[in-house]
């Protein structure tokens, strides 16, 4: 394990900003075999609500209306010594205190509290990696962001015993950049924007182990789609966002099949919230958020046909908080949380919370089926 901190004692999270990589002087052991690094990333002020923000003409045309600027695509890049060497699809986080507090009291947004991380395979680079040398790793925050992204990670190494040291070499490396399309239609603050973007990349190489000559690759692909749409004024706000695809990883030694691991992923976020507000003291934020992460991770040999993980977690909730003359007037909220997947164990399990007015007033805990056939 190797952390991308500059100081392996300190957090390995850092505050980056536009024009701004996270980058970090690693060495590798010289028999590494396999590398992956598991990337942490999520946005801050203006881009906690990436995936809602408007074209920045927009936001600069209307300063009053505290609009957020950069429009909704966002993709995080990891560079090996400068050369793009993956990216990955960060998932919607909604903090605890987002869109309007009471909607997440008392259960947060997926992925608020437990950060889960983003894999991406860097074998294709190992060969270039295993001379003794520092190389650098960088986390590379979205293009065109308007506020600060955490990021960090960690670097997964899996050593050969059976070689001082493991060669090779990338030979392909085709992680172009992201071309989103978006169209915006209506006036002034009575808009409707849509962003649509189809994203592939791919990376080859070769790295020579104990047992021979190993071509490895990593590639990643997903459809992104997402409609925001501003009414009265700017005072009501709704978003569709959606995101689906995979990253998968390939292994092909001289003989047999290639081993190939695939983690397919689904990010889905329905967002309406309606602001009335004279001042500080006086106003009121109604909101209802629909949102779900689904991932599945499948292993085989030519295709993966074995499901190793599975997540399905499901929240509606709605809510609303207000003041009036700077007295708390109005605060409440309900929701509904599911989660389907294997546990740490490798055991189905079919979870659902219910909660009214900041209470968890039901639970069902089921057995599912692990062929995919869910109990309900």
């Amino acid at each position: 394990m190797v952390p991308l901190s500059a100081d392996p004692r300190q957090p390995g999270w850092r505050a980056v900003t536009a024009g701004q990589t996270h980058a970090t002087q690693v060495v590798v052991p010289a028999n590494t075999a396999r590398l992956t690094a598991d990337v942490y990333a999520r946005g801050g002020g203006c881009e906690e609500f990436w995936w809602s923000n408007v074209p920045t003409e927009l936001a600069r045309a209307h300063p009053d209306a505290g609009l957020c600027g950069g429009g909704t695509y966002r993709e995080v890049t990891v560079r090996v010594d400068g050369r793009p060497a993956g990216v990955v699809a960060p998932y919607p986080v909604i903090y605890t205190g987002g869109v309007a507090p009471m909607l997440w009291r008392p259960i947060s947004a997926v992925d608020a509290i437990v950060t889960l991380p983003y894999r991406v395979d860097l074998t294709p680079f190992v060969g270039l990696m295993t001379d003794g040398r520092p190389h650098t790793v960088e986390l590379v925050p979205p293009v065109g962001i308007v506020d600060a992204w955490t990021l960090g990670g960690t670097l997964f190494a899996t050593t050969d015993p059976a070689v001082r040291r493991v060669t090779g070499e990338p030979r392909v490396v085709d992680v172009p950049d992201a071309a989103p399309v978006t169209r915006s239609t209506g006036d002034g603050l009575d808009v409707r924007v849509t962003t649509h973007a189809e994203r592939r990349w791919r990376t080859e190489g070769v790295v020579r182990t104990s047992a021979g000559e190993v071509t490895v690759s990593a590639s990643g692909e997903w459809t992104f789609d997402n409609t925001t749409e501003l009414r009265d004024a700017a005072r009501k706000q709704t978003t569709r966002h959606r995101v689906s695809g995979a990253a998968e990883e390939r292994e092909r030694g001289r003989q047999g099949p290639p081993s190939v691991r695939r983690d397919g992923f689904e990010h889905a976020l329905d967002v309406e919230s309606t602001t009335h507000q004279t001042d500080a003291n006086n106003y009121r934020i109604d909101g209802r958020v629909q949102l779900g992460r689904v991932m599945r991770t499948s292993v085989g040999r030519e295709r993966p046909t074995r499901t190793v993980a599975f997540s399905d977690d499901r929240m509606t909730t709605a809510g609303g908080f207000g003041r009036t003359d700077g007295a708390l007037t109005y605060a409440d909220g309900s929701s509904t949380q599911r989660w389907r997947g294997l546990d740490d164990a490798g055991r189905c399990r079919d979870h659902t919370l219910g909660t009214r007015h900041g209470w968890v007033v039901s639970e069902i805990l089921r057995t599912a089926d692990c062929q995919g056939r869910w109990r309900e």
